[in-house]
């Protein structure tokens, strides 16, 4: 292993060693809000292992006393790179004193009780120098991998912010979550996430909590031993060691169960699995990127999500912008989705822009495949050619826009207005505005409409 040349313009990458969760938690979290991007472990021999595969800046070692193994692992970790600042935290002073004969300009020590910023004093301070390992060679940042082309189209204020988002939080390793409508990418941003991150070479593994059965969730997420359960005919890996060394994707965060939800807690807190029906626990390294079309903290205050996960997993979340909080990008993906040979005819353009896209950028991406197909001139797309009910609420919206209504009152009139047109049919009401049956629901139960 060998760390790398500190360039200003990345966040430092720190290892943090603390066994205590709610410390680490905390220092994690207060360390990544100064612009640092922190990986967490709960042992030395996790912390040998992290080190021996990855680069880091400059490692925090969280002492308990006594800590042979913790010196240990100062020990070896000078041996492999003179250069790797390290700064051990402990509680008692004869600790530090027990390790002079290690101690140098990259190695320091702390005696708790310290402040938070005096802790980040000591890494700037510790760390401020561009490492040089092998005496005098300068070790190169290891490149990161980025597309040619971002798939993520727009050129918005808000898709700016999200492309920034992106790059910041990339190169981490800590969990990200990913808030956003039915339809705004969340999907493509988790992509975008994986291939410019320290992993890229490595697999992106996805999984869609709402659409596997509850029953089999947490197979597919642990795998299981072989008879375990009627039907479990043979061993099978799950996910999460499918993904080991890369990335899994958890789309629908929120329909976890809540005792999935500890079990995934637990595996961010020390990387450990348990295979269903299995009595061994075997150790994972993945990023875990999440994804959910619900607010999360409104579902903590519910109690029907955990609050420990929502934190440990939200240190880096965003939340991504619906479609009509970025309508200047509307030109730009009808031109992507119509692709070449095609154009808009006349005043369809304004239709769309006046539209609120509940459905988002997946409903706009069919509608605009509908109108190629039922285009009455080859090549044009005509406003005649859209789909009803979007000129229909552009021209409600052109009337009533100057008024009191508000988007909420201009979407939940949208919906149950195409859902009558369907005749009451869900599946087609949800085809038509680009969210699947669940989300649907979830729109007719805010609006008070549902009668399943």
């Amino acid at each position: 292993m060998t760390n790398r040349t500190l360039d200003p313009h990345e966040p430092r990458r720190v290892l943090l060693v603390d066994a205590a969760g709610k410390e680490r938690d905390a220092t994690s979290h207060w360390l990544t809000q100064r612009g640092d991007c922190v990986s967490t472990v709960a042992t030395t021999a996790e912390a040998n292992r992290m080190t021996a595969a990855q680069r880091f800046d400059i490692v925090v070692l969280a002492l308990e006393d006594p800590a042979p193994e913790a010196l240990t692992l100062i020990t070896q970790l000078r041996s492999q790179n003179a250069s790797l600042p390290i700064l051990a935290i402990c509680r008692d002073a004869s600790i530090a004193a027990a390790s002079d004969a290690i101690h140098t300009d990259k190695c320091d020590f702390l005696v708790k009780p310290i402040a938070l910023d005096d802790l980040e004093s000591a890494i700037r301070k510790i760390s401020r120098t561009d490492a040089v390992p092998n005496g005098n060679k300068r070790q190169t940042p290891k490149p990161r991998i980025r597309r040619s082309v971002s798939p993520i189209i727009g050129k918005s204020v808000a898709i700016e912010v999200v492309h920034q988002w992106i790059d910041r939080v990339a190169p981490c390793e800590m969990p990200v979550l990913i808030e956003g409508e039915s339809g705004t990418g969340k999907e493509l941003v988790a992509s975008e996430i994986h291939a410019a991150s320290r992993v890229a070479d490595r697999p992106m593994i996805t999984i869609n909590c709402a659409a596997v059965p509850a029953t089999l969730l947490e197979s597919e997420l642990f795998g299981h031993e072989k008879g375990s359960f009627t039907g479990a005919i043979a061993t099978k890996r799950g996910l999460f060691e499918m993904a080991d060394g890369g990335t899994l994707f958890v789309d629908e965060l929120g329909e976890l169960a809540g005792d999935l939800q500890a079990k995934l807690l637990r595996v961010l807190e020390d990387g450990r699995i348990r295979r269903v029906g299995s009595t061994c626990e075997r150790q994972v390294h993945v990023r875990l990127l999440a994804a959910t079309n619900k607010r999360l903290a409104d579902e903590v205050r519910a109690g029907r999500f955990r609050e420990d996960l929502f934190y440990r997993i939200n240190v880096l979340g965003t939340r991504l912008p619906a479609l009509r909080e970025r309508s200047d990008d509307i030109g730009l993906l009808v031109a992507h989705f119509l692709g070449p040979g095609w154009t808009l005819g006349v005043g369809v353009l304004p239709v769309l822009e006046r539209y609120t896209w509940p459905g988002n950028v997946r409903q706009l991406s069919n509608a605009i495949e509908r109108s190629k197909v039922l285009s009455a001139e080859p090549g044009i797309v005509s406003v005649d050619d859209l789909p009803p009910e979007i000129v229909a609420a552009s021209g409600d919206q052109r009337v009533e826009i100057g008024g009191d209504i508000d988007l909420e009152t201009i979407n939940r009139s949208h919906v149950l207005k195409v859902l009558q047109q369907h005749r009451g049919n869900k599946a087609k009401t949800a085809r038509v505005l680009g969210i699947n049956r669940r989300s649907l629901y979830r729109l007719l139960d805010k609006y008070g409409a549902n009668q399943r």
